[in-house]
């Protein structure tokens, strides 16, 4: 252990699913030829807001970056999540065998799932009295989804804890 107590921490890879690009390099390249990701908002409708402009991530294909049988299933923040947690074991060189080993762990510092969801489900539970909600877009509001779905994108053996 290190002084205090403390166990050391070494970063072996980088991942990043941007409005600046999908992998590290093109992130770290954009930032430093100077370029935004900031553009007008096209997700929604943003009539009405007084911020028009987003970082938005666009032209993101999931099938392009995840493995899992499972992937359609999620939410775009947790395939989001799960690229760029993939794109950081690719650029570590760390073989995903080994990370399948019991004590690699997946968390996350979140307070909530997927938004989206959380408001399609708002919708169909003010529009149906909740008699009509999508049973696929439950587990999604779970903040625990995101770090699950890393840890099944990753074969992880620990725990995913949000």
């Amino acid at each position: 252990m290190a002084e205090h107590g403390r166990r050391r921490v070494a970063v072996t890879g980088l991942g990043a699913i941007s409005s600046l690009g999908h992998d590290a390099d093109s992130v770290v390249n954009a930032i430093r030829s100077g370029q935004s990701g900031v553009a007008p908002i096209e997700r929604f409708d943003s009539t009405g807001f007084e911020r028009l402009l987003a970082g938005e991530v666009r032209g993101f294909a999931p099938a392009r970056h995840l493995k899992s049988p499972d992937a359609p299933h999620w939410g775009r923040s947790a395939q989001l999540a799960a690229a760029a947690a993939r794109g950081a074991v690719l650029n570590s060189g760390i073989s995903p065998e080994f990370l399948s080993q019991e004590r690699t762990v997946s968390c996350f510092g979140t307070t909530n799932g997927e938004s989206q969801a959380m408001e399609r489900l708002s919708a169909q539970w003010v529009e149906g009295a909740g008699e009509q909600l999508d049973p696929r877009l439950i587990p999604q509001v779970d903040p625990g989804s995101i770090s699950t779905a890393v840890s099944v994108e990753l074969a992880l053996g620990g725990a995913a804890v949000t």
